[in-house]
């Protein structure tokens, strides 16, 4: 089934840039430079969680071609007995996209994997960015497998979108800022 969704729309849900022209992985010359994803993503990223109880920072290091750590640094403001430093490491696998994978068994024995269609905008880490497949095509995955003694929890979403012409681009990364397209400037 094709569904037809506003590029602004998709702008003010997954970020313009992410429409297929945002991971600076062409040289000036247009040609791809494959390593040039592992270069940007190779270091430190970090999301934090914070809630009710919750005080935490999960660190993802990442040491391309395989190295991967994921580190948790909980401050929780229920039980400070629980506080503290968890690196745990794990495998990471770069595909063809950039589609980014890592795979690792936490400090309390379970299973995690995350398999995602990536771009790095600005100095954010995308994980559901939508990779151009063709002039009118873009293509996200994104999937997560948690597993551990009480069960397995899996998710697998693989989006298409497809346009009935070439998205207009200009060659440089947007900014998304959910303005309509008469009221910005260029």
């Amino acid at each position: 089934m094709k569904s037809r969704i506003p590029a602004m729309l998709l702008c003010g849900l997954f970020l313009c840039s992410c429409l297929g022209y945002e991971t600076g992985l062409e040289d000036p010359g247009g040609d791809p430079q494959p390593d040039s994803f592992s270069r940007a993503l190779s270091g430190h990223w970090m999301r934090e969680h914070i809630g009710n109880c919750i005080w935490m920072e999960e660190w993802l290091s990442f040491d391309p071609p395989s190295g991967f750590v994921a580190t948790m640094v909980d401050r929780d403001a229920c039980y400070p007995e629980t506080h503290g430093v968890f690196p745990t490491p794990g495998s990471l696998k770069i595909e063809d996209g950039p589609i980014v994978t890592w795979d690792y068994t936490t400090r309390d024995g379970r299973r995690e994997m995350r398999r995602f269609s990536a771009a790095i905008v600005g100095s954010a880490l995308n994980w559901m960015a939508f990779l151009r497949s063709n002039d009118t095509g873009y293509h996200a995955v994104n999937r997560r497998l948690l597993a551990d003694p009480s069960g397995i929890f899996d998710s697998d979403i693989h989006i298409d979108l497809s346009f009935d012409a070439p998205l207009q681009t200009t060659g440089v990364p947007l900014a998304c800022d959910r303005k309509s397209p008469e009221n910005t400037k260029s």
